[in-house]
């Protein structure tokens, strides 16, 4: 819920959404993003050809369709095997001018991606949960070590006009 509620309000302030286009978090933000007319990019683990996971070829032609982009940095034909996800990680927060991270274990694909985006010196804000959910103690600790938690709309769009200003919508 928290994913698709943030990624239309980014959208509807005119951002860009970047995702890496996996099940869950990222499928849901991704469509949230799409339809509320922003431009997607997902950032796929394999090559180009070796969308993963396959349930979501539908979405990503989603993407495309909407003006939007599904990149990768491994050559054609590369399989998406595990290592990859968390460096194309790397690749997604290099892409954003910040990053909100919806939940995340420990360790996770997400926190990793929290910490590319420190030593970028990109903003990483992060949704609070409760301490008792696993999918919550990556962004708690996250909070702890300085994210920016983000406790309400209100809260997302004074992140967002301190990085972006007034996003115009085109």
């Amino acid at each position: 819920n928290m994913a698709a509620r943030f990624a239309a309000l980014a959208a509807n302030a005119g951002l860009s959404i970047v995702t890496g286009g996996a099940r869950g978090v990222d499928s849901v933000a991704t469509k949230a993003a799409l339809d509320a007319g922003a431009k997607v990019a997902v950032v796929l683990a394999g090559g180009i050809d070796k969308p993963y996971p396959q349930e979501n070829i539908g979405l990503f032609q989603s993407v495309v369709d909407a003006g939007g982009a599904i990149v990768s940095e491994q050559e054609w034909d590369f399989d998406p095997v595990p290592y990859l996800f968390r460096k194309r990680n790397r690749v997604i927060t290099g892409l954003g001018r910040a990053l909100l991270v919806v939940e995340a274990g420990l360790p996770s694909g997400s926190f990793a991606a929290a910490e590319y985006a420190r030593e970028a010196g990109r903003p990483v804000w992060a949704i609070p949960g409760a301490i008792t959910c696993d999918n919550a103690a990556g962004v708690n600790r996250l909070i702890y070590h300085g994210a920016t938690p983000i406790i309400s709309d209100d809260a997302f769009a004074e992140q967002m006009n301190s990085i972006f200003g007034s996003a115009p919508r085109e």
